[in-house]
């Protein structure tokens, strides 16, 4: 009974988000892309509203550990989708506009199948044609889009897309370039008109929904935003700390937070000249010895593969990670990076290695990998990709993956591995990472515009205005997402500090994360559970 129900919610998961399917390494989904148009979001919210009955008359407690932690992802998923779809998210929704260009780019970095390439490329036309209608009726039901965030898709990503896409010298791709040239000049002439400031933001009501929904437990915005003020306070104290003694060695001195700002701002500045990849294949290199040597985790097989970000992706970053696909171990994960000049901080490159790399989602995504069962449907690992959780704004695997990738930071500062200047780097991205929790809640209970949020996240940060804004309008586009490092890094501290108590002195780390990380990106509340009775 279980494995029938297992196998027709994947078919329809697949059935919906195709690319998903796709990346995660499973057959017979590879020419297809996301249907676009309204009645798609009506077929998908009938789907996902018939499982929830199904899945709801099943007691967990019945089923084996494993099927229990497939229930909980394919539970929680389905309940976010029929409730976004109930607000016809798929109607107002601009992240779906990108996620044609996201979804070819990744799947460009695993294989060079000419025909796969074509096919979807051909679809790219109706899927944009297919947006315009949904967005039509969104507008028509009264749905304003947030001016800032049409501005980004507008003036940033359709463009990248649109030379990217030329880049290809494929037929098929100018054929894409140029309906995404057309998708560009309609959301100027039928959206922006009717834009509005803020517009993206939640409410409360909505805002405490989704957290529910995203941590599988009911988690108060307020108590994490006061928690992620309380962490500022204490990590600015150390950062000024940290500063005065990095900072005495060029001669600079560091009395004051701002002063500890300002030594930010200049390591922030002073960028890995040339190819950058060399020098986080070397810092990789040096992380995943470490580590290893200190038994802190276990090391992946082989180093991730590095491939350059698609133009018009990551607005505002410089460098991300593409899981290794689930159910093929034939193909690697990726760190996808910008290779443009001055685009990566030779301070912070350590902390971001660590966090795509290893041991943080590079490590991650390569041990779910070898665990996989390619025959089993991977229920579980639905919307671990960044372009499928934008695309459904369903960031439910993101407290197990981006705390994970937070945590694996933590543990290396810990254990001494970071040089002076990074240390600061660290705390710096420790504070930043705070702030957009607390910064998101304030934004999304409408307590603030975005101009108040983003001169509270340059109050809190030090950070460039400029890079402020776009923060915020990350924060518009992907709600909640920004919450999941801080909430999901501290409960995963608090589970290493249980396992020490627990084990006593025959407690080791890298056990304790290969039993983690065994787990796959289950509930924080889950974890912590079968990793207390284990």
């Amino acid at each position: 009974m279980w494995a029938a129900l297992r196998s027709r919610w994947w078919a329809g998961w697949a059935r919906f988000f195709p690319e998903d399917a796709t990346s995660l390494g499973a057959v017979g989904h590879a020419e297809r892309l996301r249907g676009q148009s309204g009645p798609v979001g009506d077929d998908e919210h009938a789907f996902h509203d018939a499982s929830l009955r199904e899945l709801r008359a099943i007691d967990p407690n019945t089923l084996a550990p494993d099927e229990a932690l497939e229930h909980e992802s394919m539970l929680r998923a389905s309940a976010f989708r029929t409730h976004v779809l109930e607000r016809d998210q798929d109607r107002r929704c601009l992240e779906l506009s990108l996620h044609a260009q996201g979804m070819i780019g990744h799947r460009r970095a695993h294989t060079d199948d000419a025909e796969e390439l074509r096919a979807r490329l051909d679809a790219v036309p109706g899927v944009l044609a297919g947006r315009e209608i949904a967005l039509r009726e969104g507008l028509a039901r009264g749905h304003a889009p947030d001016r800032d965030v049409l501005d980004v898709v507008v003036g940033y990503a359709l463009p990248g897309a649109e030379r990217w896409y030329r880049g290809l010298s494929h037929p098929s791709a100018a054929r894409a370039a140029d309906a995404t040239a057309a998708h560009r000049a309609f959301l100027e002439r039928e959206l922006a008109p009717r834009s509005e400031i803020g517009a993206a933001r939640l409410g409360e009501e909505e805002l405490t929904t989704r957290f529910a929904l995203t941590y599988g437990e009911s988690i108060d915005p307020r108590v994490v935003r006061a928690s992620a003020r309380e962490a500022i306070t204490l990590l600015s104290a150390r950062l000024v700390l940290s500063a005065a003694h990095a900072a005495r060695a060029r001669g600079i001195f560091v009395r004051h937070l701002a002063d500890a700002h300002a030594y930010v701002a200049l390591l922030f500045r002073e960028a890995i000249e040339g190819d950058p990849r060399p020098h986080y294949a070397a810092l990789l290199a040096h992380a995943t010895d470490f580590a290893a040597e200190r038994r802190l985790f276990t090391p992946p097989a082989r180093p991730p593969d590095f491939v350059a970000i698609p133009d018009g992706m990551i607005h505002g970053g410089a460098i991300t990670n593409w899981p290794a696909p689930l159910l093929d171990r034939s193909r690697n994960g990726h760190i996808a990076l910008s290779l443009a000049p001055g685009a990566h901080s030779i301070a912070f490159a350590t902390g971001l290695a660590i966090h795509e790399g290893t041991p943080g989602h590079y490590l991650q995504s390569a041990v779910w990998q070898r665990s996989a069962s390619a025959g089993h449907e991977p229920v579980r690992f639905v919307a671990v990709h960044d372009d499928v959780a934008m695309a459904s704004s369903f960031f439910g695997a993101m407290p197990s993956v981006e705390g994970f990738a937070v945590h694996a930071e933590n543990v290396m500062f810990e254990a001494g591995f970071y040089d002076r200047d990074a240390e600061v780097a660290a705390l710096a991205s420790a504070i930043i990472r705070a702030a957009r929790a607390a910064v998101d809640v304030s934004l999304h209970l409408r307590e603030a515009t975005p101009e108040e949020a983003s001169q509270e996240l340059h109050r809190a940060t030090g950070m460039p205005l400029s890079w402020c804004a776009m923060q915020i309008t990350r924060f518009l586009r992907i709600p909640v997402q920004a919450s999941t490092y801080f909430v999901g890094a501290k409960r995963h501290a608090t589970m290493l500090d249980a396992a020490r108590i627990r084990r006593g002195v025959g407690f080791v780390a890298d056990a304790f994360h290969d039993a983690l990380l065994a787990l796959g990106p289950a509930s924080l509340r889950t974890l912590a559970q079968r990793l207390d009775q284990g």
